[in-house]
């Protein structure tokens, strides 16, 4: 429907709006208004002398016959039982195909007449279409889709709550992480990890000191995970324990960048 009042009419437009009274009641309820504008928008285009008013009243007349056929027709279809034969369905189907045409062009001509409504309205659903693919990313890679890690589903957080203090949250500590791991029987194992950055110190001339983002975990976490380096060894036990010697895995991007990726090369880095 329309937002604002028509002006009068005038000859022409009152035979339009006679010729509207072909379409069945309800369409006409609906859709006239907009019908009406569509007509003076066209009209006003054949003013300016790109079509002729003898093509012009034609095509409208044709426009109107057929479509108002078409929806008296589909307004029977649509009351007619569902038993019918595949022929009479087939002929249906391209009714319904030709009505939504029909609706396409009317939706076109709307835009057309309002190029700043539309470009708005365009650049709104490109904002928002981007917007809703970003966060359904961001969602899915970090809630729907399973963690890369074998029978994922089972892998759980733990931690503390103290309300005396209001807090929901409180992360382990070194001793309570010992603690479960000694009496904890419910879990096949228990890890821990804690982010931390360290330096990397150059082992050549050409290379310099680099600050890295790094994780301190405990000796079972990758036994915990189930996973294993794609070269060499992981951690052993008694590895995460003070005063043992200090040992290292590489990540695949670092081990390029820094080291070449060369599996034969022994030199050593010292960390941090």
């Amino acid at each position: 429907m329309s937002d604002f009042p028509l002006p009068p009419a005038d000859f022409g437009e009152r035979a339009y709006r006679a010729l509207l009274r072909l379409y069945p009641p309800r369409f006409r309820d609906a859709f006239a208004r907009d019908l009406v504008e569509a007509f003076r928008d066209e009209r006003r285009e054949t003013r300016r002398g790109r079509l002729s008013g003898v093509v012009f009243w034609l095509s409208t007349l044709q426009d109107v016959l057929t479509h108002s056929c078409a929806e008296w027709l589909s307004m029977v279809w649509r009351v007619t039982p569902a038993d019918v034969s595949s022929g009479r369905s087939s002929a249906m189907n391209a009714l319904r195909r030709l009505i939504t045409m029909a609706e396409y062009r009317f939706a076109a001509r709307r835009l057309r007449r309002a190029p700043g409504f539309t470009a708005t309205t365009i650049i709104v659903l490109a904002l928002g279409v981007g917007a809703t693919t970003a966060v359904f990313s961001l969602v899915n890679g970090v809630l729907l889709q399973p963690l890369p890690y074998p029978e994922s589903d089972r892998l759980v957080r733990l931690t503390h709550t103290a309300t005396v203090a209001n807090l929901t949250t409180l992360e382990q500590s070194d001793g309570t992480v010992m603690l479960y791991q000694r009496d904890a029987k419910a879990f096949d194992g228990i890890a821990a990890w804690r982010y931390d950055d360290g330096n990397v110190a150059p082992s050549e001339a050409e290379q310099n000191a680099q600050r890295l983002n790094i994780a301190r975990v405990t000796a079972n976490l990758f036994d915990v995970l189930r996973v294993r380096p794609a070269l060499g060894r992981s951690f052993a036990a008694g590895e995460d324990r003070i005063r043992a010697n200090y040992v290292a895995v590489l990540s695949y991007k670092l081990w390029q960048e820094r080291f070449r990726g060369d599996p034969r090369d022994r030199k050593t880095n010292r960390c941090e």
